[in-house]
């Protein structure tokens, strides 16, 4: 403690004053290029920080607007596709908890699943974005150009895993049985292949 008290009191004897400011500028500034998202965000993420972008509710749109601009656009396609695909899994998945649950308990468990539903029916954030990003920048680098486009990876179902449901219908981190999986995508035609098969470019 002792030490970072030490290192903050030079920081703000001699660091340039502008410090945050260069740093913003130079987060406007970086592009993907040939990096991989991993090591992309290496850097973007220390910028962001130094820069003082770290508030979700103030800073997210604009990060993620700049992400959509200079991030290689196959991927950033997957990541849009991936992030619909995850939400309306997840929107899903709650309805079917609704649907499920004793009269008894209507008012108060749709109630409180009306608010998950809310909360997954938002923009994607700046960490989701990133963490999709990360995870099928491999994908969409293995098949670039090819003739064959990978099919997306099945859609992940997120919400709060604490309900006020009886422990018969508590809520699973998965979408119920009765709920179809979403049909393969084409990473760049945006175009749904059928089942059990991958998606071809014209």
């Amino acid at each position: 403690q002792l030490w970072d008290e030490f290192v903050d009191k030079l920081d703000e004897k001699f660091r340039d004053p502008r410090h945050a400011e260069l740093a913003r500028e130079a987060l406007w500034a970086t592009y993907q290029g040939n990096q991989a998202a991993d090591t992309f965000f290496l850097k973007f993420d220390d910028l962001r920080v130094r820069g003082g972008l770290t508030k979700p509710d103030a800073h997210d749109i604009l990060l993620v607007e700049h992400l959509t601009k200079k991030m290689n656009q196959p991927l950033v396609l997957a990541v849009r596709q991936a992030y619909e695909a995850q939400r309306n899994a997840t929107i899903a998945a709650l309805r079917g908890h609704q649907a499920a649950i004793p009269a008894t308990n209507k008012d108060a468990d749709v109630g409180m699943l009306e608010i998950e539903i809310v909360k997954a029916d938002k923009p994607i954030s700046y960490d989701t974005f990133r963490e999709l990003a990360i995870e099928h920048d491999p994908i969409v680098r293995r098949h670039g150009n090819n003739a064959r486009a990978a099919p997306a990876p099945a859609p992940k179902v997120v919400y709060r895993d604490v309900l006020t449901l009886p422990p018969s219908v508590a809520a699973p981190q998965s979408p119920p049985a009765a709920a179809a999986a979403p049909a393969p995508q084409s990473w760049f035609s945006g175009v749904a292949a059928p089942a059990g098969t991958s998606a071809r470019q014209p």
